[in-house]
């Protein structure tokens, strides 16, 4: 009610003519009280009714103040004869919350679906009490109050100049030469890197890593295709055959690939370019090997490389010293604060330039990512020409490193855009949109629209480096998005990568060892290298073979193949400095595998896949042996199948045995006799879930097992398969059908069947079912203490796949605690065990231990 102004009659007609224009009915009204009732859809008209004033608040009048409340109305009277007149809790409610509101707020009750989904703009709240009830309101920010809009703000921030570039002319130097530009990630490195480019005009050749970095010459072959994007220049038309299969991933000798580098750089008749390596070090070592020789050629180019502080110039390059090397070093206080009105364009005031810097921690990344967080969160309002904080605590904490802020902005977004970038991430941080496209839906996962894709692009998500391409900004957004997933999704994710990379053509499928190596997929890897060795021979890549096959642990090749033309002692070797190293797996996914959480007896985690030789999948050259060599022990076997290179080796080195390539013996154990190697992935969490199914027929198998021999010993006798058994490998293999039908045929009940269909769905990467489906058969009430242990000790295990280690810990002491009920040691034993192993992946190695001593002391009949 307006406590001063026009009579409030009058005021009120206005409003009320204003609130049917937008489709609000007069349901109810009272002493300096009108109650108005709108479809829910029409959320957009109550918002604009309730914070854009009309005649009804005329300047130097006080404003109506508003409550916002959700629920059904019901007529006073049936039949129509009382009017519209209605009542409802929600009538109530919002009465209440309108009296409570201060002249001009809007209180809504925290109950209302808009408040819940996060889709507006809030500013604290309070608690008030109405006819019994007591409410919550939160109120609403009446400037800007559609979160849409605050996050909109982010197209508005651009990118000023950086303090002290005008020192980058040093890094100029005379073709023949290079410079060194040290720069710790989010330091402004990239961009300064870029700045050289304006005086050397087209003749620029910018390389950057490409995905894992495996595929030999991979950086080389993307930096020219983002060069002859617009069109091929006229100098490499003398090498467009060698262009053509450098961009196809074909076998490329060095040599050819430097005088295609050398045409476009240092062209006869030209002015020499310019050639900038941004993050030398992550390179691949074949294109710097290629970059390093092509400018010392007969027409020199200059070479300016970006690394990490304290890292020395790659070997290819370190002919001598570099001609200049510049450092750059944390921002100042006065420059930070500058650096951050100049994004906004001058539209942070003083207070929020001084709060948004200190959050950068003095990094141009950093700042910029922090006020971009700002504007998401709405922590930062930017409402015309200004921005300031939201409220009195926003801007306030600790100086953060910018992929704190790029992970914390991530998880704000709606699941599916955090799958998409993700997976670019995986990808390296640049892949072909519809490349993406098909890792998404091998996944399963929602596509995400172009629409959408432009949307993040004008979100600061993604860059377009051509057309058909996307690209994170930054290194620091590479390795902060690879861990936004959860684990069960991120091996998900990865696994669908290497399906796609694995069908690429040429050099390019190599890509796809990464995620194979990141999935614990060894064998996988093994096979993908095998398939490209001969074009590695073919290309006289030496290095690069002898690198991917310690990267998978297959062993070298035989020593009479070292004679080889295509694998001569004399090929230019790679230095162990510049040895591109295995991609390593998000956090998430590595705590989800390194840190398995099971009830098995044996407290020991399992070794790893790379402590024992790993068979391939398919049969691979015999000239690649897949297997620890043996020493001679006799003439060689009869049968021996012949070599499957193209040009045979020469009779007298055939026939020679050596200790690397020994002839196998005639006394060697056959294959059939050899056990089949472990399965190539670690159990994990949703691997090992099954043994948790059904606790009275795995304990009995797995109570008594013996602790893993690092000899492998004969198989033993076959035994017949227990129902545990078959249900296990039902899933581990994803036999659905198999499932159901052992389900069907099984006489342990339905919550049984539930926890264990749960269990598979955990195995698929299903968290959120699995977790639904246990945590409704967890509460049956027929139920015996037996089973709820059981059921208590499944969910647990879904909580821990998800990382919700606190749920999950507290599932597994009420696991326990149901097996003591029910006087059952092998549920004691089991639930001591999973413990131990869940303190064990928190870090908490004393507790762990203390568990594992206790579950060793539980005697277990058999």
């Amino acid at each position: 009610m307006p406590a001063r102004g026009r009579v409030y009659l009058e005021r009120a007609r206005s409003i009320i003519a204003r609130a049917e224009a937008r489709g609000a009915t007069l349901v109810a009204w009272g002493n300096a009280r009108l109650y108005f009732a709108l479809d829910p859809a029409s959320l957009d008209d109550l918002v604009a009714l309730a914070t854009k004033p009309g005649e009804e608040g005329r300047p130097g009048e006080e404003r109506f103040a508003f409550g916002v409340s959700q629920g059904p109305l019901e007529q006073l009277e049936a039949d129509g004869s009382r009017g519209e007149l209605a009542w409802g809790y929600a009538l109530v409610a919002a009465g209440a919350l309108a009296m409570a509101a201060r002249p001009g707020q809007v209180l809504l009750a925290d109950r209302v679906k808009a408040v819940r989904n996060g889709d507006l703009v809030l500013r604290g709240g309070k608690f008030v009490e109405e006819a019994g009830m007591r409410l919550r309101g939160v109120a609403l920010d009446v400037r800007q109050p559609w979160k849409r809009d605050a996050i909109a703000s982010i197209v508005r921030l651009v990118d000023p100049p950086l303090a002290a570039a005008e020192a980058d002319a040093t890094l100029v130097v005379k073709p023949g030469a290079y410079a060194l530009l040290c720069a710790p990630r989010g330091y402004g490195g990239s961009r300064r890197l870029l700045g050289l480019a304006p005086r050397y005009g087209d003749r620029v050749l910018v390389v950057r890593p490409s995905g894992s970095g495996l595929e030999p010459l991979g950086s080389l072959r993307r930096a020219m295709a983002r060069a002859v994007s617009n069109g091929l220049p006229p100098s490499l038309a003398p090498h467009a055959s060698a262009l053509e299969s450098l961009l196809s991933s074909e076998p490329l000798s060095l040599e050819v690939a430097q005088d295609l580098v050398a045409g476009f750089l240092a062209a006869r008749g030209q002015p020499p370019g310019l050639l900038l390596v941004d993050d030398a070090e992550l390179v691949d070592p074949e294109t710097l090997e290629v970059l390093g020789a092509a400018m010392r050629s007969a027409t020199p180019f200059a070479a300016v490389l970006r690394v990490l502080p304290g890292a020395d110039a790659p070997p290819t390059f370190a002919k001598g010293p570099p001609s200049a090397t510049t450092t750059l070093a944390r921002l100042s206080d006065d420059v930070a604060r500058a650096l951050a009105a100049g994004f906004t364009g001058g539209a942070l005031d003083e207070e929020a330039q001084r709060l948004w810097a200190l959050l950068g921690d003095g990094s141009p990344l950093g700042i910029l990512e922090a006020l971009t967080h700002g504007l998401h969160s709405t922590e930062l309002a930017w409402i015309g020409d200004r921005a300031s904080p939201r409220r009195k605590v926003s801007g306030r904490g600790k100086p953060r490193p910018a992929a704190h802020f790029v992970s914390l902005r991530a998880h704000q977004c709606p699941p599916a855009t955090r799958a998409f970038l993700a997976a670019v991430a995986f990808l390296g941080g640049e892949a072909r949109l519809e490349q993406v496209a098909r890792v998404l839906s091998a996944a399963e996962q929602p596509a995400v629209a172009e629409a959408t894709v432009q949307e993040l692009a004008r979100s600061r998500w993604l860059v377009v480096p051509e057309k058909g391409w996307v690209a994170l900004p930054s290194r620091t957004h590479v390795d902060a998005l690879a861990t936004i997933l959860e684990p069960p999704l991120a091996m998900a994710v990865r696994r669908a990568i290497v399906d796609v990379l694995e069908g690429e053509a040429g050099f390019a499928k190599l890509e796809a060892v990464g995620p194979a190596l990141a999935i614990d997929d060894v064998a996988r890897a093994q096979k993908i290298v095998s398939n490209v060795m001969l074009g590695l021979r073919q290309a006289k890549l030496s290095p690069a073979e002898a690198r991917l096959r310690k990267l998978v642990n297959l062993p070298e090749k035989e020593a009479k193949e070292t004679t080889d033309e295509h694998t001569h002692p004399g090929a230019t070797g790679i230095t162990p400095a510049v040895v591109a190293k295995p991609p390593v797996a998000s956090s998430a996914v590595a705590s989800s595998t390194s840190s398995s959480v099971h009830a098995q007896p044996e407290l020991e985690p399992p070794p790893p896949p790379t402590e024992e030789p790993h068979e391939l999948q398919e049969p691979a050259p015999e000239s690649e042996p897949t297997f620890v060599l043996l020493k001679p022990t006799g003439t060689p076997a009869k049968g021996t199948p012949a070599q499957r290179l193209p040009e045979p080796a020469p009779p007298s080195e055939a026939k020679a045995s050596t200790q690397e390539n020994p002839p196998v013996g005639a006394n060697a154990p056959a294959k059939s006799d050899v056990p089949s190697p472990p399965d190539s992935e670690p159990p994990t969490i949703a691997d090992t879930a099954p043994v948790l199914t059904n606790l009275s027929h795995l304990q009995k198998t797995l109570g008594s097992a013996p602790a893993p021999s690092p000899v492998r010993a004969p198989e033993p006798p076959k035994t017949p398969l227990t129902l545990a058994d078959k249900l296990k490998g039902a899933i581990m293999s994803s036999n659905h059908d198999e499932l159901e039908r052992l389900l069907s045929n099984g006489e342990n009940g339905d919550t049984f069947a539930e926890r264990v269909r749960a269990l598979s769905r955990l195995k698929r990467g299903e968290i959120g079912d699995a977790l639904r489906v246990l945590r409704r058969v967890r509460h049956a009430p027929d139920a015996s203490a037996q089973a709820r242990c059981q059921t208590a000790l499944a969910l647990g295990i879904a909580y821990a796949a998800s990382s919700r280690f606190e749920e999950s810990l507290l599932e597994g002491l009420t696991a326990l605690a149901r097996a003591r009920e029910a006087g059952d040691p092998r549920g004691i034993h089991a639930s001591l065990a999973f413990l131990a192993r869940l303190y064990q992946a928190m870090q908490r190695t004393e507790e762990a231990s203390q568990l594992r001593e206790a579950a060793t002391e539980i005697t277990i009949s058999t």
